[in-house]
């Protein structure tokens, strides 16, 4: 074994008074940062540090202090002691009156805050216009005020608000558009929707045909022309009430298209309107016979 420097090592590394304990040497080698007995190979592990060396004085000057976990910086210097710009110093401020804002709600506006966060995030990912939410939000906050939500999602709860609220605009949304946004039981927010508007005593009427023509030409492009001549095929209709009204919707504006040489495909209009192509057809023909 390869000696190193030895009387420079027992000056660094080595009190005069410890021996090896195994062999009674005081004469030590250093290989890979341990410090080892050269007659009997022994390691001597607590010998690696200097044991004349003692605690370390902390530099305040280039130390970076230690703050406790969720420490707010208040004042105008960061952790570093560095002068926080304008922007910096009104974001701390901010962040400081966040835990303070919602520490001092109850347990029933925590609540509220949670539920309204899954309405505000369908209203951007269904793409809500401004009255619907109002008329969404104010029926949402009756919801968790007035009813039983225990047990329920407030996520189908959210759902079918907004479906009730965007009948109550007459603009209504057809379920099959939800379900592409959320992966849920189709019959759910049926269900919810019912019994929300049992429990609460809205006001909402039946579902009317023209309402659809609307939302379902938006999808296909359909010309203005048209739209008006499906809401003509649709006011001479007669005894029609128990029908599916996005279904009638859909067999005028496919009975319009063929007058209007705007013609869509079957496939493409029931598509559009959540049904099947054998009821526009079955529509459709039911229609033509009142035209």
């Amino acid at each position: 074994m390869k000696q190193k420097n030895i009387s420079t090592i027992n000056e660094l590394y080595i009190d005069s008074t410890k021996v090896c304990p195994e062999c009674k040497q005081s004469n030590f080698i250093s290989k890979r940062g341990d410090i080892i007995c050269p007659d009997c190979g022994l390691v001597i592990i607590d010998e690696t540090l200097d044991p004349k060396g003692g605690e370390r004085k902390p530099d305040i000057h280039t130390e970076v202090p230690k703050f406790p976990i969720g420490t707010i910086i208040r004042g105008s210097q960061d952790a570093f002691r560095k002068k926080l710009s304008p922007l910096m110093k009104s974001q701390f401020d901010r962040f400081q009156r966040f835990p303070n804002i919602y520490g001092n709600l109850s347990k029933e506006e925590r609540r509220i805050i949670n539920a309204n966060s899954f309405l505000k995030r369908f209203f951007e990912s269904l793409k809500i216009i401004r009255p619907i939410k109002k008329e969404a939000e104010k029926i949402f906050t009756r919801i968790l005020k007035e009813t039983n939500t225990r047990g329920k999602s407030f996520e189908t709860l959210a759902l079918a608000t907004i479906y009730i609220a965007c009948k109550i605009k007459k603009k209504p949304m057809k379920i099959n558009k939800i379900l592409e946004i959320v992966p849920i039981e189709k019959g759910k927010i049926s269900r919810y929707s019912s019994t929300l508007i049992r429990e609460l005593n809205l006001k909402v009427l039946p579902s009317d045909p023209r309402d659809y023509i609307e939302s379902i030409s938006g999808e296909l492009g359909i010309l203005r022309e048209t739209q008006i001549k499906a809401l003509e095929i649709l006011s001479n209709a007669n005894n029609q009430s128990g029908k599916d009204p996005s279904g009638l919707a859909g067999g005028a504006l496919y009975f319009a298209g063929m007058l209007n040489s705007d013609k869509k495909t079957q496939e493409q209009i029931a598509e559009a309107a959540g049904v099947s192509e054998v009821t526009i057809r079955t529509r459709y023909k039911e229609l033509k016979s009142f035209y």
